[in-house]
């Protein structure tokens, strides 16, 4: 199951394990600029219970989500939100082992390359993706298209682990680094 949150809503696509695709859809809550605190907390809780019946009717084993795009620190408190509340939601449920796609990675394992275009390149890709599975279906919504690029990278990363290798080895060397410093400070002291 890939998931892509937004701060209006998410684009959800379950995958059986063959890449059949079992449900795709969008759910979304437009709110004016001035709605009240009350009113955005609901519209958190909708879209997290919304999320939560997909993951009920499905029950996938994987399910994998958009990391935030560091890129954009205003948006990025909203999707914090949304990312804490879909997250509890699930744990709630009893699912463990949420992963997180980086948008990169996902565009480099579906598309061949990581800084390659939004829209028209991913839309081709979901497209071009769904006549090889001989499915009929239309996705007119980006948030989907979002969603369907999400589940296919977890697929292949699944398929190949070793496709979401360089992102870990970059973490554990930023964590080497940050623990020699902490020893180089504590030996000062």
């Amino acid at each position: 199951m890939g998931l892509d949150l937004s701060a209006r809503g998410a684009g959800v696509c379950v995958l059986s394990a063959d890449g059949e695709v079992l449900y795709e859809d969008v759910f979304g809550i437009e709110l004016p600029r001035n709605a009240s605190l009350d009113v955005k907390t609901l519209r958190l809780l909708k879209i997290s219970e919304w999320v939560i019946d997909v993951f009920n009717k499905y029950k996938p084993e994987e399910i994998g989500v958009e990391e935030y795009a560091y890129g954009t620190p205003n948006r990025n408190t909203v999707l914090s939100e949304i990312n804490g509340c879909v997250r509890l939601q699930l744990y709630l449920a009893g699912f463990r082992g949420l992963r997180y796609v980086g948008v990169g990675m996902s565009r480099k394992i579906v598309l061949g390359r990581g800084n390659a275009p939004r829209g028209e390149k991913v839309k081709d890709f979901v497209e071009r993706r769904l006549n090889e599975m001989n499915v009929s279906l239309k996705v007119d919504d980006d948030n989907v298209r979002d969603a369907f690029v999400i589940v296919e990278a977890l697929r292949q990363i699944i398929i190949d682990p070793r496709k979401g290798i360089a992102k870990c080895r970059k973490k554990t060397k930023k964590k080497r680094r940050r623990s020699q410093k902490k020893k180089q400070l504590s030996l000062l002291t």
